[in-house]
């Protein structure tokens, strides 16, 4: 990362997205945003409330992919009964 920082590049990006207050979940991904810091990439976490819509899931989804910034995400499973992950992934 750092030579890619002397090149003048920007370090990879890593987001992620959590639905709801699962306890396990939240460690996961607490884990992967300190691995990124660890290593210099940039991350972002967007939490969302266990009562988020399939549709607000998808947006979010939908402009992660298409943000040149961000190389990589990850959707935190498992995600509250009433979505369907199937649709998402």
């Amino acid at each position: 990362v750092a030579g890619r920082r002397a090149q003048g590049k920007r370090a990879p990006h890593l987001a992620a997205i959590l639905v709801g207050e699962d306890p396990a979940s939240q460690a996961y991904v607490k884990g992967k945003v300190r691995d990124c810091e660890e290593v210099g990439f940039e991350s972002t976490l967007i939490r969302l409330p266990a009562d988020a819509t399939q549709l607000e899931l998808q947006k979010h989804v939908s402009d992660l992919n298409s943000n040149p910034a961000v190389d990589g995400f990850i959707v935190q499973l498992p995600l509250p009964a009433h979505l369907n992950s199937d649709e998402i992934l």
